[in-house]
């Protein structure tokens, strides 16, 4: 083992050192080849056990929010803070907080899942809490249907013992008759506030038919795709009573409130969709007894990271990444720039159809820039592996004026930086390997 370790250290500082990726694969791959219980053997050595958080968006936001807090309060996290989230990247995460001789320096492990993994991964790990935030469609040609997925799921939780604790979105009707046929407890987060409802449920929403009768569900309000108030008029399968709910809702450019029952919130993470990802913070915590005055100063803390509403300054302008990186995603990061954008503001939309990022492209489809022409009234860019099927999109949205077009993401980023006037902010939306190249460029300092 020791031989192995070793190996597995120098092959993460390495890829680093040669700036070949975080190292948060590599050495995960080589543990699981020779030992396929690593992950067993070591997450049991955790005093305080493992939690485990997946969903189809707001893995990795809520995951690093989870490692801040626990860290603040003086324990020692292992995570995969990087968003590696298959078992490869749990894995190395736990190389990297073991030392030579093979004693893991950590309290508690913050794993962030992969849809798919996670039946994998929860049997291996067997953590003590789940937060499940979503289910959307994304990357069908890898993860399938939705339902299928979620039948998936459903297994893996009964496989389970009950005092597992879940913390599930109770606006999701998928993930509330997954935690209604848990044989363990569930503690329910939601939104409550109908100012953001839609007004109807979008064309693309995904789980919107009962799971016990299979009618259409009615909303009282539709938040976004399938999350809302919701109850089935056959049956009367509803909505259960929520836990943690956030309403007076406040959304601005450098920040967002909203209130936790009588608890004011302050976050520098904006938009609809981040209310869910602290709600599900807020949840845990609460449950771990960490003093709510704590938990709300440490929140107004925290920063977002590694490309979600991740910072740079480059030739004197600000630069926000937004992943965006299924139709769901990508339109509520569109609502919320239509929200906060001004006249002095540019976008950069990036497209890649990498393994990582689902090599169907036509769920650009789903995307509803129709509904934001405002958005894109001044000059912005189109870029990746498939800017020009994107270009194509746009097209047929009727925007104008057309896009600058180029697959060479340097060239785009740094034209698309030169024209955002001074004071004005750079947003780009990228899709899961376009921002890992984009936070390549910026990272690297590469000139533009």
């Amino acid at each position: 083992m020791f031989f192995f370790l070793t190996l597995a250290k120098a092959v993460y500082y390495l890829s680093r050192f040669l700036n070949l990726g975080s190292g948060f694969t590599w050495p995960g791959h080589l543990l699981l080849f020779f030992f396929p219980d690593f992950i067993e053997k070591e997450t049991k050595k955790l005093n305080r056990g493992a939690l485990v958080v997946t969903g189809t968006n707001g893995k990795t936001t809520t995951s690093q929010a989870l490692s801040f807090i626990f860290r603040k309060n003086g324990l020692r996290v292992v995570t995969n803070a990087s968003g590696a989230n298959l078992l490869n990247g749990i894995a190395s995460a736990l190389v990297s907080k073991l030392n030579l001789f093979g004693r893991l320096n950590a309290d508690l492990g913050i794993f962030e899942v992969d849809e798919a993994a996670f039946p994998e991964a929860v049997h291996r790990i067997r953590p003590q809490a789940i937060i499940l935030l979503n289910l959307f469609r994304d990357q069908l040609d890898r993860y399938g249907e939705v339902d299928s997925l979620a039948l998936k799921w459903q297994q893996a939780l009964s496989k389970l013992p009950p005092s597992t604790k879940l913390f599930v979105n109770a606006n999701d009707p998928t993930l509330v008759f997954l935690a209604q046929n848990f044989s363990g407890s569930a503690i329910y987060f939601g939104l409550d506030d109908a100012r953001f409802g839609l007004g109807r449920v979008p064309h693309h929403a995904d789980s919107v038919f009962c799971w016990h009768c299979n009618s259409a569900l009615d909303y009282k309000v539709c938040y976004f795709s399938h999350l809302g108030i919701w109850v089935c008029p056959k049956c009367g399968w509803r909505l259960p009573k929520i836990d943690v709910t956030a309403s007076e809702v406040a959304i601005g450019k450098e920040q967002m409130t909203f209130k936790v029952g009588d608890t004011q919130v302050k976050t520098k993470i904006t938009g609809l969709y981040n209310i869910y990802n602290l709600l599900s913070v807020f949840s845990l915590l609460s449950y771990f007894n960490i003093p709510r005055d704590s938990l709300v100063s440490l929140m107004s803390e925290f920063s977002p990271h590694f490309g979600r509403q991740e910072e740079f300054w480059r030739l004197g302008r600000k630069i926000k990444i937004l992943l965006s990186k299924n139709p769901t995603g990508f339109n509520e990061n569109l609502r919320l720039l239509n929200i906060v954008c001004g006249k002095t503001d540019r976008l950069l939309l990036v497209l890649n159809d990498g393994i990582a990022d689902g090599t169907d492209v036509s769920w650009i489809y789903d995307v509803d820039f129709e509904n934001f022409p405002g958005l894109f009234q001044n000059s912005f860019a189109v870029s990746g592996q498939r800017a020009f099927d994107l270009a194509l999109r746009l097209k047929y949205a009727g925007l104008s004026p057309e896009p600058y077009t180029s697959k060479d993401l340097k060239a785009a980023l740094g034209k698309t930086l030169r024209e955002t006037p001074e004071g004005g902010i750079l947003y780009i939306l990228p899709t899961y390997t376009a921002m890992l190249a984009t936070r390549k460029v910026l990272v690297g300092k590469e000139l533009l």
